[in-house]
Order: structure tokens, then sequence, then C-alpha cells
């Protein structure tokens, strides 16, 4: 005996695929990171690197990750010695102190404090930043004094957290 799909069903899948399809078109496959990063200029690197840090700071692998360009993810799945990027946040999130996930919940940068090498590409010296309950440290035990950021696929991502020299004033 056949089965015949009633006319319910394929209403129902339809619709489904309506919505399916709607989500992705409106940019719903990365529901980690939305439209962060997409403000131009200054805001919208302010924007990404506390975003960022906040998302370090709360263990939130696929909002981290999806805030760093694909390298900066790699690097620091490498760094850590984890298996992927967001198990690389799960294993920071768990070695840092209660004291250092509330320095880097709480960290900002003030709009002036963002050094700009070009349009598409910023810095953030770490000794810029400010936070409640400590000096900024963005990795513990790991000399990293500035984050760069760049203007990549139109939205502003990590680049890479580094050590440099500061130039003096």
């Amino acid at each position: 005996m056949r089965r015949t799909l009633t006319s319910a069903a394929p209403r129902r899948m339809g619709s489904a695929l309506v919505t399916v399809m709607t989500m992705a078109l409106a940019g719903c496959g990365e529901p980690a990171v939305g439209d962060l990063g997409r403000t131009a200029g200054v805001e919208g690197v302010v924007e990404v690197f506390e975003a960022w840090t906040g998302a370090l700071a709360d263990g939130d692998g696929a909002r981290a990750c999806g805030l760093m360009i694909v390298t900066a993810a790699r690097d620091l799945t490498n760094e850590l010695g984890a298996a992927s990027c967001p198990a690389a946040v799960t294993a920071l999130h768990g070695s840092l102190t209660v004291e250092e996930r509330a320095v880097l919940a709480s960290a900002t940068i003030h709009r002036t404090a963002v050094d700009f090498d070009s349009d598409d590409a910023a810095r953030i010296w770490h000794s810029d930043v400010r936070s409640t309950g400590g000096p900024f440290v963005l990795l513990p035990g790991r000399h990293k004094n500035v984050t760069v950021l760049c203007l990549c696929d139109d939205r502003w991502q990590v680049q890479y957290p580094a050590e440099f020299r500061q130039p003096s004033a």
C-alpha cells in the first residue's frame, strides 16, 4: 500500500525551507557575531575589541573565534594546544582566575587610544586598555602587549594579539 503526503505536509516543508533560506539571507548563519564589526572606523574597532575580550572572559568560543580572522583563530588554537578555536577559548577561560576574567570582561578602550596604521588596520596597545580589578592582561603568562585588528571582508576583525615595542611619544 502506497502512502501519499497530505496537502499539509508539503506546506510545512515549504515553510521550513523558506524560514531557513530567510535566516541565511538575513545573515543569521553567524549568530555568535551578527553585525559586530560592520560599524565604520574607530567605533567598529572598539566594538569588536570589547566584544572579543568579553567573549574570552565568558568562555564563549563561537563568539570570540567569530570575531577573529581565520589565521588568528588558528594561531590561538595552536598556541593553546587545542583541537579547535572554540576549544582554545574554553581552555583559556578555564585557566583564568575569577579576577582575570573580570579584567577581561571589563576591558574598555577610549576611541582616541586606537592607533591606525591605515584605513584598514588598527592597533590597540594593552597599556591603553582600562579595566576594573587590575592591569589588563590578555593571555596570562604570554608577552602580548598589542592587539591588531583589520578591516577584512567589510568587517573589523581581530588579526592577532602580539608583542611589539610600543613607540615612544
